[in-house]
């Protein structure tokens, strides 16, 4: 569904939002990394080019997590292992659209000090993961460091057992190692299919990247391109940014998914309590990994400029169970508002949810004080 690109202004503070609507932040970092910075996203399978005005303002609002370090101690690691150790399982039904046996084209970088390729990869219609695995030519000689780290955070970010004290400096000093800095990036054609990153450390020295990321095509039979870049840092703990090593190599997937789409509606063009907008519809899609969501609405004409101000940068709508609960929020990281045009605006999700249900139920709040406001209703047509 939704990409993301760079942003406007970061907010500050603790707040309660959607765990999703964090990771957007995570691709305008990675892009800075590797060099890139997209002026466009693509939207869905309509692949129309549009600005976000939006995305990274409310996902800067919350903690920026390119991806807490985890280690990893067991032989063999992938998709299902990698988020276990975050807290969260994918479906068992998604489970079959795990690939493990990845046509691919590995390619050692330029100086061959790290060796990239893909591990495991799983899509639908909507979305792709992919997990990265980053292996040291000599793992006695080189520490491998995820892109959220730096040489003088402490080194129990890196999660390896027994290493507790001190820096990641201070720790590769000690071990005689040098470091290398490592991230990666999906990408379809030329475009980038912007990402949130998480990261786990091996017993052996390789450095896991799992990326997640939107899917923009159409087509069953995926032709993709990973990016690769790592950089060093000198014994001072300053990082060689005029030396950054970029390579890529091509890798293949397919989309075994099934889908279902339902489209919700209210019965009348209702607006949404205190916030001054209209609902207008919802999008359901849903595959084995869940439910992605397209909200659609716009701006009242008597919307006053207090609510205006709230709708061009904290507003957001939740999806609330039969409870009130709000929905789990999804493995894809999807979660961004588009402006459309001057009054309409797509607000798109991805939930872990299993069965499309007739009526749904959405509530406005302001990411910032948590005001929540009036809800609606939305039936399936």
């Amino acid at each position: 569904m939704n990409q993301y690109k760079n942003g406007e202004k970061i907010l500050t503070g603790q707040v309660e939002i959607p765990a999703v609507v964090r990771e957007a932040a995570d691709a305008a970092y990675a892009a800075i990394l590797a060099g890139e910075s997209s002026q466009t996203i693509y939207y869905n399978r309509r692949k129309t080019k549009r600005s976000v005005r939006r995305a990274i303002v409310i996902a800067a609002a919350a903690v920026m997590i390119l991806g807490t370090t985890v280690f990893a101690a067991n032989n063999y690691q992938g998709i299902i292992s990698l988020f276990g150790q975050y807290g969260r399982e994918i479906p068992e039904t998604a489970i079959p659209l795990i690939q493990t046996e990845v046509t691919q084209k590995e390619t050692a970088n330029l100086d061959a000090l790290v060796n990239f390729s893909v591990r495991e990869v799983m899509c639908d219609s909507e979305s792709i993961i992919a997990v990265i695995a980053a292996k040291p030519a000599d793992s006695t000689k080189y520490l491998l460091i995820p892109t959220d780290s730096e040489p003088d955070f402490p080194v129990s970010d890196l999660s390896m057992p027994g290493v507790t004290e001190g820096t990641v400096g201070e720790y590769a000093r000690e071990q005689g190692k040098a470091m290398l800095s490592v991230n990666a990036g999906i990408y379809m054609g030329k475009e980038m299919l912007s990402h949130s990153a998480r990261f786990a450390s091996e017993e052996d020295g390789t450095m896991l990247i799992m990326l997640t990321c939107g899917n923009i095509d159409t087509a069953k039979q995926l032709s993709l391109t990973c990016k690769t870049t790592f950089f060093s840092y000198d014994e001072n703990g300053v990082g060689n940014f005029e030396d950054i090593i970029r390579n890529s190599f091509d890798f293949k997937v397919t989309d075994n998914s099934n889908e279902e789409t339902a489209l919700f509606a209210p019965e009348t063009n209702e607006k949404a309590a205190g916030v001054g907008l209209i609902i207008e519809q919802s999008q359901l899609i849903r595959t084995e990994l869940g439910i992605y969501t397209e909200l659609t609405y716009h701006i009242a004409e008597d919307a006053t400029p207090e609510q205006l101000k709230l709708i061009e940068e904290i507003l957001w709508f939740e999806y609330l169970d039969e409870n009130d609960e709000c929905w789990e929020s999804g493995l894809s990281g999807i979660g961004s508002v588009e402006k459309i045009d001057d009054n309409t605006f797509i607000q798109i999700n991805n939930f872990v949810r299993s069965e499309i249900p007739d009526t749904i139920k959405i509530r406005a709040y302001d990411c910032i004080t948590n005001t929540r406001y009036g809800e609606v209703i939305l039936n399936r047509r």
